[in-house]
This record gives C-alpha cells, structure tokens and sequence, in this order.
C-alpha cells in the first residue's frame, strides 16, 4: 500500500486556494478487476455545494491518465480517499482535484511533464490535456 498526501494552500493575492488529500493506492486481488478503481472512506464534509466527491474522482482519474505507465502499479489496484479537506471560502472543486491529482502522483513516486497549472492573474487552475 502506498500513500499520497497533499495540500494545496497558496495566495494569489488576497485570494486563497485551499484543497487536502490523504489517499492510498492498493492492491486488489486477481479476479477483483469489476471492483471500484476508486473507493471512498466516510469522509465528514460539511460545505454541501462543493460536490467534493467528483472533484476528487476528477483529480485521480486525471492523474492516473497522465502518469506514465511504468509508474502505474503491474497488478491490479484501487486509489482509496481516506481524508479530504478545505474552508468554505478557500475551496472550490478546482483545488480538490488539484490536491488529488498531486497526490496520487506522490503516491506512484513522480509526477508528468505536464501538471495542472495555477494561473495567477485570474486565480484559475487549469488541467492540461
């Protein structure tokens, strides 16, 4: 099992961008292949109009499409969220996806040439094809 934490906390200026992911990456046993890729722990979340869940399934699922596959585990796995964090003011599902996507590249051990970008003139966070 291999762990990925990550926290994005940075000013652009007054402006605040926060988003937290815990996760680990796993092995699944041989014939668990139809099992989830992605699983949940139950996670508090008290900001009801941040769909964290998505935002997070976007980051990962982001992250694994952009890894190089010698990075990627040889047997079967599943990403499990095991902790996701923020401020209501500070967080929005751009920076979740963020904090996800770096850290399930912590997790694998490297990350692509190309990452998600934090702009700073608009403060906007874009995602790279």
């Amino acid at each position: 099992m291999r762990e990925g934490h990550f926290r994005l906390s940075q000013y652009i200026g007054t402006r605040r961008l926060l988003g937290e992911v815990r996760l680990f990456v796993e092995e699944v046993p041989r014939g668990s292949e139809d099992a989830p890729d992605v699983v949940f722990d139950e996670i508090a979340w008290d900001f009801p109009e941040i769909d964290w869940k998505s935002s997070v399934l976007f980051g990962v699922r982001y992250a694994l499409r952009k890894a190089p596959s010698s990075l990627k585990p040889g047997s079967p796995f599943r990403v499990r969220i095991a902790e996701v964090g923020g401020y209501m003011l500070d967080t929005t599902e751009l920076t979740l996806a963020y904090a996800a996507a770096h850290a399930l590249w912590k997790a694998l051990g490297a990350a692509p040439d190309t990452t998600p970008v934090i702009r700073a003139e608009t403060p906007a966070i874009e995602f790279p094809l």
